[in-house]
């Protein structure tokens, strides 16, 4: 997409435990909150209350068997050069 935006799904396969998850947006330019959107375990999709970035990250609480949508706008409109990694906030692991 041309709008800059970031688009981060986040999946919790967990079956019965709220997971809380910490996503670090390093080297991107925030341009407002951002937006989710979640499919739960009852096979619903529903648009959830925008998310604020905090000192270049977004808290949040991912329900068993989950799929979360975040779209974060950019305050600028050159798509970001960003690095991936994959956490696990209550295991300790992230994946390179």
């Amino acid at each position: 997409m041309k709008d800059g935006a970031l688009r981060v799904m986040v999946i919790n396969k967990y079956l019965t435990m709220n997971t809380p998850a910490t996503i670090n947006l390093q080297n991107f330019v925030v341009g407002g909150k951002a937006h989710a959107w979640q499919l739960t375990a009852s096979n619903a999709i529903t648009r959830l209350a925008d998310a604020t970035v905090v000192s270049g990250a977004l808290n949040v609480v991912l329900p068993p068997q989950s799929i979360t949508l975040l779209v974060v706008p950019s305050a600028d409109r050159v798509p970001p050069n960003l690095k991936v990694r994959s956490c696990v906030s209550n295991a300790n692991w992230c994946a390179p």
